[in-house]
């Protein structure tokens, strides 16, 4: 019941921020998160494309495990997908016609929401990797094609850092809406990833159980890569080596022709390398920033408690 009681708390955080939802989700409108070179178009289509697959995966692994729940009932001597404290009798196909619609019904949204997470981070991801090359290729020939036609370096750069305004505005709006439902899918992984783990070692290897438990430990793996994956997108994008003197953002300014430039247009350029030095990260609940590293170290933490289950089952079996 720990998935369940971790999408509850997911949908109360997501709908009391209703407001923030709506703020953040209007910053895909915004001129300058759809106005940009042609040969850029293919950073954006290759984040939708990546992102559509990696969600219909892991909706996929979803629906195979409440699939195996509905199942279990023909296959063991469990009455119930999900235990029932009290005899049902012959309101019995009611009540599993219940829990499966309920099970499917709290797996679908769950999974709905973690996808529109990770899309938003991916978009996220995309515009700062459009902004990196629209910074290295400014004042040259192959910017030309660019939609309002204009050659002019100042007015182009001055566009970018406006862009990059946007971005770091679009970042914070994420992190209000999605930081609490980050921290809460944090702390209730590393409770059913433990709990899967001992259940995996416990039960038949030929076995529905079995099969169950091990979809069910792949598809919650899945979704808390989903969240670090793109949170470290995020991170390495802006800053080369997690080194904030090696910011992409910076690189690419210093990459930029910009001792021929005027000097209204160095100010803009030394004004961009200046903000690009604010951290862009995403967090679960201000405590642990979204990287690889937090996936391990959720993992860790989870098989930390596996152990101390195994050891204390043992103890109980000697």
């Amino acid at each position: 019941m720990i998935s369940p009681t971790s999408y509850l708390i997911k949908l109360i955080i997501f709908k009391s921020k209703s407001v923030h939802v709506l703020e953040m989700l209007s910053f895909l409108e915004l001129t300058e998160f759809n106005n940009y070179p042609k040969g850029l178009s293919g950073i954006v289509e290759r984040t939708v494309k990546f992102s559509r697959y990696l969600g219909y995966a892991y909706q996929f692994m979803c629906c195979l495990v409440i699939t195996l729940y509905s199942t279990i009932p023909l296959f063991t001597k469990a009455d119930l997908p999900i235990r029932f404290s009290h005899d049902v009798g012959k309101l019995k196909p009611a009540v599993y016609i219940f829990q499966v619609i309920g099970l499917s019904s709290a797996a679908s949204n769950n999974s709905c929401l973690d996808v529109l997470a990770m899309s938003l981070m991916g978009i996220c991801s995309a515009q700062i990797d459009i902004l990196n090359k629209k910074l290295i290729t400014l004042g040259k020939n192959e910017d030309e094609d660019e939609t309002d036609g204009s050659n002019n370096s100042y007015l182009r750069l001055k566009k970018c850092a406006k862009h990059h305004v946007e971005i770091i505005r679009f970042q914070k709006a994420l992190e209000r809406v999605f930081s609490s439902i980050f921290l809460a899918q944090f702390a209730t992984s590393v409770m059913v990833i433990c709990n899967i783990g001992f259940q995996l070692v416990h039960v038949q290897p030929a076995s529905v159980q079995f099969a169950l438990m091990l979809f069910y430990f792949i598809a919650m793996n899945t979704q808390l890569v989903m969240y670090c994956w793109y949170g470290n997108e995020i991170i390495v994008k802006v800053y080369h080596c997690l080194s904030i003197l090696s910011s992409a953002i910076r690189d690419a300014c210093y990459k930029f022709e910009w001792f021929d430039s005027n000097m209204e247009t160095k100010k803009l350029l030394l004004i961009i390398m200046e903000h690009s030095k604010k951290h862009l990260y995403l967090t679960a609940g201000k405590i642990s920033v979204l990287s690889l590293e937090s996936f391990t170290s959720v993992m860790r933490t989870s098989y930390s408690y596996f152990a101390l289950l195994q050891t204390l089952y043992r103890n109980n079996q000697d």
